[in-house]
């Protein structure tokens, strides 16, 4: 007797598969790719899963990204809460670190400048900085100044000097 006999949709018989295997990937673990141009080195960066047609990839983190927005369900999906408790996106969260980083950037106006850029002083002027803590650019964590210095505790980032010496002048 076949041990796996019945333990296997066939891939011919109607609906998903995959749909009562809850701890099977919903996409592959790593990214195939065409050589047909793209990226500097040639390689473009396919999706993998079922009858998506979405155009190559010419990054695999830009594939990564797609599985992980497109592909996988909310409910696994990592989710960044804005932690002002007031305001709507407390209770309903983004999935990307980034859309986070620009709502805190944008609606709340935190001194947390578009990635490579430099902030000018005009920009730093119009930013509700907090003396008594400031928010990690890279986890996205606010760090307590008296506790932690400028030192973020779940990342080792340093917060950046212009960030520090805002916040000095600010708490006198």
């Amino acid at each position: 007797m076949d041990p796996y006999q019945g333990a296997y949709s066939s891939p011919m018989s109607e609906g998903n598969p995959y749909q009562d295997m809850p701890d099977t990937p919903l996409y592959p673990m790593s990214p195939t790719f065409d050589s047909g141009g793209g990226s500097s080195d040639g390689r473009q960066y396919v999706c993998l899963a079922a009858g998506c047609e979405h155009v190559p990839f010419k990054r695999v983190t830009d594939l990564d990204r797609h599985y992980k927005s497109v592909h996988t369900r909310d409910e696994d999906k990592d989710k960044f809460f804005c932690d002002y408790k007031k305001c709507p996106r407390s209770q309903d969260p983004f999935y990307r670190p980034e859309r986070l980083r620009n709502h805190l950037r944008d609606y709340h106006k935190e001194d947390l400048p578009k990635k490579g850029t430099k902030a000018s002083a005009e920009w730093l002027k119009e930013r509700n900085v907090q003396p008594k803590w400031w928010r990690c650019y890279s986890c996205l964590k606010r760090v307590e100044i008296r506790r932690e210095g400028f030192t973020c505790p779940t990342c080792n980032q340093v917060c950046e000097p212009d960030r520090q010496s805002l916040r000095e002048k600010r708490k006198r």
